[in-house]
């Protein structure tokens, strides 16, 4: 069966099945791009969370330290 033999409907058809199929693979591919930006803001923002909290520790110590 060659696409030539198949009626304009049915051609009609597949060309907005094509057209569906390339704007959902397009919406896949830019929510997987904007959900791995996400995640890297999200995770760098947990790094530096816990960097500051490292480091109040860390001059917490320095300080009872220098107390004593």
């Amino acid at each position: 069966m060659s696409l030539s033999s198949l009626s304009l409907r049915s051609r009609f058809i597949l060309a907005c099945i094509a057209v569906q199929a390339l704007l959902l693979l397009a919406l896949l591919f830019n929510t997987h791009r904007i959900w791995s930006e996400m995640s890297q803001e999200q995770e760098a923002a947990h790094i530096q969370a816990l960097s500051s909290f490292i480091k109040c520790g860390v001059l917490t110590l320095d300080d009872r330290r220098r107390s004593s």
